[in-house]
């Protein structure tokens, strides 16, 4: 299993969740989420398993 992306939700910039979560969506590692303010909550983790489409849509 790839090493997960880290992210603190403690951190108040919205940009690095949305970082975070499009180098798991490219990259296919998990993300996974915890509170540095708040250690007792522990850590939530989250897989994306994306199939591969051939071909793409068209625009016909």
């Amino acid at each position: 299993m790839p090493e997960p992306i880290r992210i603190d939700m403690n951190d108040k910039d919205g940009e690095a969740f949305g970082a975070a979560f499009m180098e798991a969506l490219f990259t296919g590692r998990p993300l996974v989420m915890f509170d540095s303010a708040n250690p007792e909550a522990g850590e939530v983790g989250m897989g994306l398993d994306l199939d591969v489409v051939e071909g793409g849509a068209s625009d016909a």
